[in-house]
């Protein structure tokens, strides 16, 4: 929902000429751009609660007992990982047109969490090859999806450290729409 929604949002107020109305009043370009974000966000956080919420009646109506509050705040967590996502799809939509858009958001999401395995890859080789570093340095040029997936402890430092990773890889992807959304020809 994040990329489909996301990848068509911005380019469909350039293409349709809109954002020409939204920029001529007293609106900056980045408070344009994190008004779709959080709006985007809580499109996809709506849709998250319901099914959240369905899932919460659904195992009470059959078990009668509720889930614990370590298993709802674990599902919360996961919350905090459209916030990098739906970033890294309105920094995609600012600099590729509608469709493109959306491919590439694609692209990049698959291709993100697959170079979430490459530590695991890189137990398995030998250390004398000497490539660690420089796959490294590829692997933290994309978040981590895998990271809301593991298992932790709800209280524990991990789900602080999740929301600050979520927070920061954001802050990266926004900076970088903003800087490309003001230096580009809308009209």
């Amino acid at each position: 929902l994040a990329i489909f929604v996301g990848a068509t949002d911005i380019p469909r107020d350039i293409d349709s000429g809109i954002i020409l109305i939204y920029l001529t009043k007293p609106l900056r370009k980045s408070y344009y751009i994190l008004g779709k974000y959080f709006g985007m966000v809580m499109i996809c956080s709506i849709f998250f609660f319901v099914g959240e919420i369905s899932i919460q009646i659904g195992h009470f109506i059959n078990t009668s007992e509720l889930y614990s509050f370590e298993s709802f705040f674990r599902q919360l967590c996961l919350v905090s990982s459209f916030f990098p996502l739906v970033a890294m799809t309105c920094s995609i939509s600012c600099i590729f047109p509608d469709f493109s858009a959306m491919i590439i958001s694609v692209i990049y999401l698959i291709f993100a969490i697959s170079l979430s395995s490459i530590p695991l890859l890189l137990e398995m080789l030998p250390q004398s090859l000497g490539i660690d570093s420089y796959v490294m340095f590829i692997y933290y040029f994309f978040p981590n999806f895998i990271f809301y997936f593991q298992s932790f402890e709800a209280t524990s430092f991990v789900s602080v450290a999740l929301l600050f990773y979520s927070f920061s890889i954001s802050c990266i992807f926004l900076t970088m729409a903003t800087w490309h959304f003001r230096n580009r020809d809308i009209s």
